[in-house]
């Protein structure tokens, strides 16, 4: 029983809402969530020794982390506590201060403080997205580069994925347009691709989870078909790739990179 609790505990603590706990060094969580990293790799690139980095929001920390082995500065912003109370007991970097804020609201930061802003999926969980992309604009220095992604809704929907921690989804063409109202867009990416699946795996996906005729405990667990799950998806783990801002769109999370003019 005792084992039980610690395990349903443990369970709530590690799927917080949508925020990912990975502690520092722990590669096998790092294996579990390789997409979120390989988004803040990918941020790296565009980030020198001499840059001021502002994270938000940043989650339990890990992201900011890997912005602080290469730049001067991050400043992580989440609104949860507890969240924050993990990233100062995990990561203990010199070059980052975790702040509680509440990106619904106005920064409390100056004009012009950063050459770089990351915001990873996080805009389809503000109500004023507006406003958010105005503060981010705001504390930007002239020239600065804002890295943001966002899930793909028209993409979502032909998935048949729905995430009730979101509040406003975007389209692509949606995302780069607000966007633009504050930056000017220089590239955008594709994350995770989508593939269409025939209409006999779309059966078998079907069975798989609503476990008809306890397809998974006879065929999933007797035989330890670990990668069925992942056959039968139409989710491809693909790296990040260029894609041009008017194709259309296969890719689940968009990545654009922008530059306050």
């Amino acid at each position: 029983m005792v084992y039980f609790m610690i395990w349903k505990r443990n369970k709530r603590y590690l799927s917080d809402g949508e925020r990912i706990y990975i502690s520092c060094g722990d590669q096998d969580q790092i294996e579990a969530h390789v997409d979120h990293v390989d988004r803040y790799k990918f941020a790296l690139d565009y980030i020198r020794p001499e840059d001021k980095c502002l994270d938000a929001a940043c989650g339990c920390g890990y992201g900011s982390e890997l912005m602080s082995n290469k730049a001067i500065e991050v400043i992580a912003l989440d609104i949860n506590d507890h969240a924050l109370k993990f990233a100062n007991e995990n990561y203990t970097s010199s070059r980052i201060v975790f702040w509680k804020a509440d990106l619904n609201k106005p920064l409390n930061l100056p004009d012009g403080c950063f050459n770089v802003v990351i915001s990873f999926e996080t805009i389809e969980h503000i109500s004023n997205q507006d406003m958010l992309l105005a503060e981010f604009s705001r504390v930007l220095k002239p020239g600065g580069l804002i890295i943001i992604s966002t899930p793909d809704r028209a993409v979502s929907i032909k998935a048949g994925h729905k995430n009730k921690f979101h509040i406003v989804e975007l389209t692509k063409s949606e995302f780069l347009e607000l966007i633009s109202k504050y930056f000017k867009v220089d590239e955008v990416y594709g994350q995770i691709k989508y593939k269409p699946l025939s209409w006999s795996k779309r059966l078998i996906t079907f069975v798989i989870k609503v476990d008809l005729f306890k397809f998974r405990y006879k065929v999933i667990s007797k035989l330890r078909l670990k990668n069925i799950n992942k056959a039968f998806s139409c989710i491809d783990l693909s790296a990040i790739e260029k894609i041009g801002c008017e194709d259309e769109n296969n890719y689940f999370i968009i990545i654009a990179v922008a530059r306050k003019v």
